[in-house]
């Protein structure tokens, strides 16, 4: 799989979720210090290109966003 580049932000993102391990799209948020609708846009893009991935949690009103696996970004 080609992988698409990532703007400033969508790197900062990814960078902070691959320290913590796991986070939050509300953590996320305001980390990047954008709205909830942009981060859930910029999420979504990233799981589709194998970045991340964005999984249910019960704990969690909005789920957890992990890293992607090693072997979609290849």
């Amino acid at each position: 799989m080609e992988l698409k580049e990532l703007n400033d932000t969508q790197k900062k993102m990814l960078a902070w979720v691959e320290k913590a391990g796991a986070a939050s799209p509300s953590r996320l948020s305001a980390e990047a210090g954008l709205s909830p609708k942009e981060t859930w846009g910029l999420l979504h893009q990233m799981a589709e290109w194998g970045y991340v991935v964005i999984r249910d949690d019960p704990d969690s009103v909005d789920g957890d966003v992990l890293p992607g696996e090693e072997d979609a970004r290849g």
